[in-house]
């Protein structure tokens, strides 16, 4: 599905922008492209940020490993709470990653 995307106070207007493109049969959402590199721009300025600072970069790019996982697991238990009306029946959805932003609703 095509959506429209609009940034009025600057006077940009995106119209029939797809939500994912497939590569080999496997569907990427663009916010999840977005997602991934806010999440590596963190790490590469964590890693300057302990050379600046005469720390060991390695440390610093484990924690920001763990507190990326820890990020998502969170996010998805946040989420999960929020939706909670869909889960209650179908509790291995909640492992279902893939299908966590717009679970499918039952008729």
């Amino acid at each position: 599905m095509d959506k429209a995307i609009n940034f009025p106070n600057l006077g940009i207007y995106l119209n029939n922008v797809g939500q994912s493109f497939s590569v080999f049969g496997f569907e990427i959402a663009y916010y999840g492209i977005a997602i991934v590199i806010g999440m590596l721009l963190g790490l590469f300025l964590l890693e300057r940020e302990a050379k600046r600072v005469g720390e060991d970069s390695d440390r610093f790019w484990y924690m920001g490993m763990i507190v990326l996982a820890v990020a998502v697991v969170g996010a998805r238990i946040y989420y999960v709470v929020f939706e909670w009306r869909y889960y209650q029946d179908n509790l291995l959805e909640i492992f279902n990653l893939r299908n966590g932003v717009f679970p499918q609703t039952k008729n």
